[in-house]
């Protein structure tokens, strides 16, 4: 990733003055994540559908298969238990109808992802008028619906979810600073960091992630397992989004074909064993000892 995108910007003999967008970065961040992180559901703000005819669904469909990359389904998939009660992202219902949306609401049913298909029956709400749940029964497929991720309920883990974006609302704080007279901290992004701990879930089944694991939660974005989680509750930061917003354009011309180097001694592999965690946290076993390294001695500073 980081090697690409060097090769890519290049830098001049007097040195590089030009600011070279951090989106370029999160390009080559979702090129490498697409081929190398696993597929899986990731829900951040759960609002629950509970499914009324349920007991109708017959058993050979309550179990559905999802492969891990679907570029290469050869690499394995993972199976997805539909319950009684499922999760899913409550920007993904609208209480009433709106032209362009996309998720569940009056009139428009939904697929839940590799699942069945469902329409809204009932909104139930709580004593304080808040949505506690939607009512929900399994139709036919139909053609032409939205889709939706989910999780059921009973085999879902709650989890932290820290959604990371863009410290500064301005690429050129300098220039933007300039020709507003602001002051550049007024450029700071209030939501460069939104921490979802309140009602954030992943599937049960990632339990035992370590720390740098990295996921593509369908439909959400690209993230890794923070060193900062613990036995009783995983931290998931995103690492770019799933998707590009139109107003990020940039230059993604390949980058052609290095030449390739003269063959030279491989340095001698540093010993992760070496590396003792002074957090405690358990590493992937594809991270880089230097990246573990750095992240302990990081941590170090901070305690």
């Amino acid at each position: 990733m980081i090697n690409s995108f060097c090769e890519a910007i290049g830098v001049s003999r007097k040195g590089n003055e030009n600011i070279t967008s951090y989106k370029k970065l999160e390009f080559y961040a979702r090129r490498e994540l697409d081929a190398n992180a696993p597929r899986t559901f990731g829900i951040t703000d759960a609002l629950t559908l509970e499914i009324v005819n349920f007991d109708s669904i017959p058993e050979s469909e309550r179990s559905v298969e999802a492969v891990l990359f679907p570029s290469k389904p050869e690499a394995g998939s993972q199976k997805y238990r539909v319950e009684k009660e499922v999760y899913i992202e409550r920007c993904d219902f609208s209480e009433t109808e709106q032209k362009g949306f996309f998720g569940l609401m009056p009139g428009q049913p939904v697929i839940l992802r590799y699942g069945p298909t469902v329409k809204m029956v009932e909104i139930v709400k709580n004593k304080a008028g808040g949505i506690d749940r939607i009512r929900v029964e399994k139709i036919p497929f139909e053609k032409k619906t939205k889709v939706v991720h989910w999780i059921s309920k009973a085999h879902a883990l709650p989890v932290e979810i820290r959604l990371y974006d863009s410290l500064l609302t301005h690429e050129d704080v300098k220039i933007a600073s300039k020709e507003s007279g602001k002051n550049w901290l007024e450029y700071m992004n209030p939501e460069a960091l939104i921490i979802k701990d309140k009602n954030a879930f992943v599937w049960n089944f990632h339990k035992d992630a370590k720390v740098l694991d990295r996921f593509q939660f369908e439909r959400v974005g690209y993230f890794a397992v923070d060193s900062d989680s613990t036995a009783n509750k995983l931290v998931f930061n995103r690492i770019v989004e799933l998707k590009e917003s139109p107003a990020k354009n940039v230059d993604t011309k390949p980058v052609p074909a290095a030449k390739p180097a003269q063959k030279k001694a491989e340095p001698k592999p540093q010993a992760a064993a070496t590396i003792a965690p002074a957090s405690g946290a358990t590493y992937s076993p594809d991270a880089k000892p230097e990246y573990v390294a750095a992240l302990e001695a990081l941590k170090a500073k901070l305690i």
